[in-house]
């Protein structure tokens, strides 16, 4: 979230966002943002972790610890070495 003038505003947007799963004191939400360059349109898939805050200016969250958690993040399973999805994409895709 952000400020335009008093009002607060999203500033960033999550498209297609599904529920993925309640972790901790916050949950998780998967989609994809749009990123423009250059007159080119990328689309990146994320996973946002949203917690809620009290106030924009209170005190910071408490770190969140991921590693309780691990096991149920969906993630990319893959050597250490292999490319990743979007850098094979990207190989591909080199125009």
């Amino acid at each position: 979230m952000g400020r335009w003038v008093s009002t607060a505003r999203c500033i960033l947007r999550l498209f297609d966002a599904d529920f993925v799963d309640v972790v901790g004191d916050g949950f998780l939400l998967r989609g994809h943002i749009l990123n423009v360059v250059e007159k080119r349109v990328f689309v990146h898939e994320q996973i946002w972790l949203v917690r809620p805050c009290q106030t924009e200016d209170g005190p910071p969250l408490p770190r969140f610890d991921v590693r309780p958690f691990l096991k149920k993040l969906p993630i990319e399973d893959r050597a250490d070495n292999e490319p990743s999805v979007s850098e094979r994409w990207r190989e591909a895709h080199p125009d």
